[in-house]
């Protein structure tokens, strides 16, 4: 529990998950970030996993409507996350 993070890839992960997960639960990014610090190592990247899969996976989605669609995922991240 807690234990430090090993490389800048791994920080980086975390860090995109604690905004998004904070953006969705209306929380602060630094609560997010120290909660999934004191997850088990295990649960803590089942839940970074989660989130970048998910970003994934709906970029895919747009991308499949083309570049408008594309357009409408950014401006969507763009209006959520600013």
């Amino acid at each position: 529990m807690g234990e430090p993070l090993e490389n800048p890839i791994e920080r980086t992960g975390f860090k995109v998950a604690a905004l998004v997960l904070s953006k969705l639960r209306r929380r602060e990014i630094g609560a997010e970030y120290q909660r999934l610090q004191t997850l088990t190592r295990g649960q803590a990247r089942l839940q970074v996993s989660g989130v970048l899969l998910g970003l994934f996976l709906t970029t895919l989605l747009a991308a499949s409507f083309g570049w408008i669609g594309l357009a409408v995922y950014f401006l969507g991240v763009v209006l959520i996350f600013r």
